[in-house]
């Protein structure tokens, strides 16, 4: 669909799909982007947020829209992605579709994930939903005249990403945690070296796939992978410039590095994650730099 045929159905009043609705989730769910996909004859989810409270806000919106849910897509192992799986189907019998690669990874740390959340006094759901359905990398699956392909990425913000790619009268990418817009970025699986160099590789292969869509932070074009890349140099270059060559940084190097940071990203959106990620990523330099 070109430009200018979808303006004119909207100043007509005609629904357009498909119709993309996002739902940023609150604090405790680290703003994390869930998106409900509306089509002619349904409803696509990208994501569930993580909270018991945030998943029953994204099931009341899916409600709003009086379409069933066809299917929930899943872009990587992270809890707020795939935490509020559970509470958006509300016990329907609904496909979870993952790459191979983030459903081994869901199910090898979802144990340990869910230790540390409750430990931290997270509320999310005592039995989570995985994915039920998997995907080889490049392979798809469509509803309707809408197809939506799974891409491995590989090791970067988690241990395992994957993005997904929409196509129909719209297209877009539902890029996951692999770039995000004005958000502190969540460094702590170690593999920051690795998400780096992927993404000008990731940025070439997107160049005619729409919109981008993000795992935290507004949607917008390409300059999404442009300014993760650069908010990774930083911070890279800021923890090793404190670590020094050390694995580990101390409180009061901690501070500063939340400083600097805070200068790179005045928003400070998500600031636990600029502490949080610190030790991996001087790990990260310290190993590397031994090599």
């Amino acid at each position: 669909m070109t430009f200018h045929l979808a303006l004119a159905l909207a100043l007509s009043g005609a629904e357009v799909f498909p119709t993309v609705h996002r739902h940023p989730g609150g604090e405790q769910d680290v703003l994390a982007n869930a998106y409900l996909i509306e089509l002619e004859s349904g409803v696509i989810a990208v994501d569930a947020t993580m909270t018991v409270a945030e998943s029953a806000k994204l099931r009341k919106e899916l409600l709003s829209l009086r379409k069933p849910l066809l299917a929930v897509l899943i872009t990587h192992g992270h809890p707020d992605h795939y935490g509020g799986v559970t509470g958006l189907v509300a016990g329907e019998n609904v496909p979870v579709i993952a790459s191979r690669e983030v459903d081994r990874i869901i199910r090898r740390d979802d144990e340990a994930k869910g230790r540390a959340l409750k430990a931290a006094g997270i509320p999310w759901v005592e039995r989570r939903t995985f994915p039920s359905r998997t995907l080889a990398d490049g392979e798809s699956v469509a509803f309707g005249s809408v197809r939506f392909t799974v891409h491995d990425a590989g090791p970067g913000e988690s241990h395992a990403d994957s993005y997904w790619t929409m196509e129909g009268a719209s297209k877009g990418a539902f890029i996951g945690d692999l770039a995000m817009n004005h958000v502190h970025g969540f460094l702590a699986d170690g593999h920051s070296g690795a998400w780096l160099k992927k993404l000008d590789g990731i940025k070439s292969s997107l160049r005619t796939a729409g919109t981008i869509y993000p795992g935290h932070g507004e949607p917008g074009g390409l300059e999404l992978l442009d300014w993760t890349k650069a908010y990774l140099e930083a911070y890279r270059r800021n923890v090793r410039d404190l670590a020094r060559g050390q694995p580990s940084l101390s409180a009061e190097q901690e501070a500063e590095l939340s400083r600097r940071m805070a200068v790179f990203l005045p928003e400070n959106r998500v600031p636990q994650f600029v502490i949080r990620s610190a030790d991996a990523v001087a790990a990260e330099l310290a190993r590397s730099r031994g090599h």
